[in-house]
């Protein structure tokens, strides 16, 4: 049992700074929101809107550059050197062409967001957010 408290501690001690980080993250989006709700409805309803768009971008993008830090782990633990720095040419790669890809994928559908069902105005007030 001891051993099970000791790999906890450790475990935990890794592992709170991720979570003050995820809950500052969700504290800053709910400060943003209560700011932004102060100045009207539609900003509001743009914000969301806007970010809920660039959300699917920016988690696809995580979800295919995630694995990255997986293998280059796993080199480096079986002491592999040369393919820790392949993998990270490969990652460094793959996070370049999803980052231009989505930026143009965002480009594209800012011109687009009425097809999506928003009322005029909150369309209108989400395109800056959306375009370059």
């Amino acid at each position: 049992m001891s051993r099970v408290i000791s790999e906890a501690r450790a475990t935990l001690f890794l592992a709170v700074p991720i979570i003050l980080g995820q809950v500052s993250q969700m504290l800053m989006g709910a400060i943003d929101s209560l700011m932004i709700g102060q100045v009207g409805t539609v900003p509001l309803a743009a914000s969301a809107f806007a970010g809920a768009v660039f959300g699917f971008f920016y988690v696809s993008g995580l979800g295919l550059c995630m694995p990255v830090s997986v293998l280059v782990s796993r080199a480096h633990g079986a002491g592999q050197a040369v393919v820790c720095g392949e993998w990270l040419r490969h990652g460094l790669a793959v996070a370049t062409l999803t980052g231009l890809v989505a930026m143009l994928a965002m480009e594209l559908l800012g011109a687009q967001l009425g097809r999506l069902g928003q009322p005029p105005e909150v369309v209108a007030a989400a395109q800056p957010f959306s375009s370059l």
